[in-house]
């Protein structure tokens, strides 16, 4: 089993020679060695997979109810537990992601599916791998987030806490790249765009509210 704290990212070569790259706050449970006729593992957060082609035994991950299937390919998925869905995002290769009920969906490069957890719906749509994998190459990038998924990926990245202090700041949406951040750096590119103030209230908490106008 290997997990990755807060702040830390971690790449892991598996025993059939799979490459994985494990995000923060991120956990895989894998065997000393694929022996079966399928090579599956468990995956809770989020990682960046470059399997290794087996075609007499097929690769699959757990991620929850979902289970994605692959011989070799390279696509990331993202099952962080606080959120309500799981999202496969294709780079190269065929992916066929699938549940226990009446999901089946292949997938093909730049292709992602969403899969919501409470009630097993699912959509599929052309995407730009580039941006769901970025995080291994040290790039943070929003593409239309919410504003409360934005505050968790940093406070993954950065091992901090932000505490959104006006919910109707959870409705707004961001849309940033940046590229090896430091976390001042971002916060103040985030405060612009947002027009939004973070607050330093110890060394790891942080509060954020938005910007009140002075009255004309």
């Amino acid at each position: 089993q290997l997990s990755t704290a807060y702040g830390e990212k971690q790449e892991v070569v598996l025993p059939d020679g799979t490459r994985v790259t494990l995000n923060s706050g991120s956990q895989l449970s894998y065997p000393e060695d694929f022996q079966d006729e399928k090579r599956q593992i468990t995956l809770v957060g989020e990682a960046f997979f470059d399997v290794h082609r087996d075609t007499l035994r097929p690769f699959i991950i757990e991620t929850g109810k979902l289970k994605t299937r692959v011989l070799g390919t390279s696509f990331n998925i993202n099952a962080f537990e606080e959120n309500d869905s799981i999202r496969v995002s294709v780079v190269e290769g065929k992916v066929m992601v699938y549940d226990s009920i009446r999901l089946k969906e292949f997938l093909l490069p730049n292709q992602q599916l969403k899969y919501h957890t409470r009630d097993g719906g699912f959509r599929t749509s052309q995407y730009d791998s580039s941006i769901d994998r970025a995080w291994s190459s040290n790039i943070i990038h929003f593409n239309s987030t919410p504003f409360a998924e934005a505050t968790e990926m940093l406070e993954r990245w950065y091992d901090i806490t932000i505490e959104i202090k006006d919910d109707q700041l959870n409705g707004k949406v961001v849309t940033g790249k940046y590229i090896d951040p430091k976390l001042n750096e971002a916060m103040e590119s985030l405060s612009f765009l947002m027009s939004v103030e973070f607050i330093q209230i110890s060394p790891s908490i942080y509060e954020v509210t938005p910007i009140k106008k002075a009255p004309m």
